[in-house]
């Protein structure tokens, strides 16, 4: 992920606000059990805590520490 990606989604999150996407209906979890059966072997809900901004600040320090 380059920088000026970075900064140009950070841009598009403050002018836009942004949805946080539905994989599933929250009355049932369905799509979020399933994958837990398959992949995590956990009960924990499919559910991102990090907004846009976290998942972007987030995304622009794995890259830092690929450069490095």
């Amino acid at each position: 992920l380059r920088k000026t990606s970075v900064a140009y989604l950070r841009q598009q999150i403050e002018e836009e606000a942004w949805q946080p996407l539905e994989f599933y209906s929250s009355s049932t979890l369905q799509a979020g059990d399933i994958y837990n059966y398959m992949f995590a072997r956990s009960k924990q809900p499919l559910e991102s805590t990090d907004g846009p901004l976290e998942f972007l600040d987030r995304m622009a320090k794995e890259t830092d520490m690929e450069d490095t």
